[in-house]
């Protein structure tokens, strides 16, 4: 149907920031994260704009935020451009229905309306998106999309066991250290400074010293003067389990506390893994200190200079975001120490596993220092832990 001419005067009370529409005959076990992405696709806009507000009996009731390029020179649209743009979803997605391009999806009945403009159905959008964050679960689609830098995870195979705290758990580090006895001492990977690269051959993991001077990421500043900037978050249960792009939002202040803790895992305590492009103007001017201090021309292995993608990471005692492989990488590690776990990616071929990741099948194993930078070859595996309350900055190709 079109939500056109016969709305428009219902339209002039609706906020013209959205879009509120509804949508019959939806399939419940869908869930919420693949319905918006789902509708996303069958409007031909981006995903982060969609935001499903419910989903019982084959009822949804979703919010489009209207694209920044429809507003006008005062930042807002008006009632009957507003109309306007409610009638072409409601007739492009219907005009998918009828084609039969959301079967899949969609019951035969299914139909897009415009939502039915009660007071208790009128949100704010800042409103919109605090019911969004109560939903139970970790997901962050309001988020610009930002692909993952991980192209393999591996599931984790053991969980804390005899480390539990019944069994007498009394820290991450001592229950990684069952698994790993030479936890604290073997480091097998050459070290050279950042003047001597040339010499290099980049086939395998190398810790790169004299890159950085001093700590520029000081937890004071972090906490006092971008304590509420949204970051992304997960561990590495959270992070397999639910994607890159559906990470749980946080403000970095809270992401930060000791003892935040994502699941029911001791051991996968809250990490901070945010692209630095996503952070506001101020904490990336800050981070470009580090971001500049990169040997980024080595990240292709020597082959040619390519651009380069930066993502914060914070993390407390712990795992790290989990086992994975992906292209080759550098890691900055500005504050804390961080045990290093890698191998080949032929490591693949004997079904990696933990913990014997932690023993027998990495080849190359370190303990990074503040102020080092670690070079990982394109798609070998690796899994981190971190001693203590870690900071830092990863550089991917672009």
């Amino acid at each position: 149907m079109s939500g056109g001419g016969e709305d428009e005067g219902m339209m002039e009370e609706l906020d013209p920031t959205e879009a509120l529409l509804a949508l019959t005959c939806v399939h419940p076990e869908l869930g919420i994260a693949t319905l918006e992405q789902k509708i996303a696709l069958a409007l031909d806009i981006a995903s982060e704009r969609v935001s499903v507000m419910e989903l019982e009996d084959g009822h949804a009731l979703f919010i489009i935020v209207c694209p920044e390029e429809d507003t006008g020179a005062g930042g807002s649209i008006g009632a009957k451009e507003e109309a306007a743009a409610l009638g072409v979803y409601t007739q492009k997605l219907n005009a998918v229905i009828e084609a039969g391009g959301a079967v899949a999806w969609l019951g035969a009945a299914a139909k897009c309306t415009v939502a039915e403009m009660e007071e208790d159905v009128l949100v704010e959008e800042q409103e919109a998106l605090n019911m969004w964050r109560e939903i139970p679960g970790s997901r962050t689609s309001h988020l610009a999309a930002v692909t993952s830098p991980d192209g393999v995870f591996v599931i984790p195979t053991h969980d804390s066991g005899p480390c539990s705290p019944a069994q007498g758990f009394v820290s991450c580090t001592h229950a990684q250290l069952k698994r790993d006895p030479l936890l604290l001492e073997l480091d097998n990977v050459l070290r050279v400074d950042v003047s001597q690269l040339g010499a290099v051959l980049w086939t395998e993991p190398v810790v790169i010293t004299g890159c950085l001077a001093a700590d520029h990421l000081t937890l004071d500043t972090l906490m006092h003067r971008f304590g509420d900037a949204e970051v992304r978050t997960g561990n590495r249960n959270t992070l397999v389990e639910n994607g890159f792009n559906n990470s749980k939002p946080m403000a970095l202040r809270d992401a930060m506390e000791p003892g935040v803790c994502i699941g029911e895992d001791p051991e996968c305590s809250c990490v901070v893994f945010s692209p630095v492009k996503e952070l506001p103007d101020l904490l990336r001017q800050e981070l470009e200190l580090l971001t500049g201090a990169f040997p980024c021309e080595h990240l292709s292995q020597g082959r040619e200079p390519v651009k380069k993608k930066f993502t914060l990471c914070l993390g407390t005692e712990g795992f790290g975001i989990g086992f994975h492989r992906h292209n080759a990488a550098m890691f900055m590690l500005v504050a804390g120490r961080k045990k290093w776990y890698m191998g080949p990616q032929s490591t693949e071929d004997d079904t990696p596993t933990h913990p014997d990741f932690y023993t027998t099948k990495s080849s190359h194993k370190c303990i990074q220092q503040p102020g080092e930078v670690l070079y990982v070859p394109d798609q070998w595996y690796h899994e981190i832990f971190n001693f203590e309350h870690t900071r830092g900055i990863q550089a991917l190709p672009e």
